[in-house]
């Protein structure tokens, strides 16, 4: 009975490392992807502001901002679809 007990709990515990290590690396990609993410918004980020400052008209203004927030919303759209 008790060799079977130990057997059991050393294969469970062999099933819980797999599932850590499993865990642990699809934590680091989503990181790495956000990380990723985060760096294109800041990019276009940078690029609105850049573009702002070169025209001096309301009308482009208003399109690079609706052009950043298309942006953000994408962005965003791929974080909701990763997740679910």
């Amino acid at each position: 009975m008790q060799d079977h007990l130990y057997k059991d709990f050393i294969r469970m515990e062999k099933d819980h490392s797999k599932n850590v290590l499993s865990l642990e690396n699809a934590s680091r990609e989503l990181q790495e992807l956000l990380s990723n993410e985060q760096k294109k918004v800041h990019d276009l980020e940078n690029l609105v502001k850049n573009q702002r400052s070169e025209f001096g008209s309301e009308e482009k203004s208003r399109l690079i901002e609706l052009t950043k927030l298309n942006s953000l919303m994408e962005i965003n759209l791929t974080k909701i679809t990763r997740k679910y």
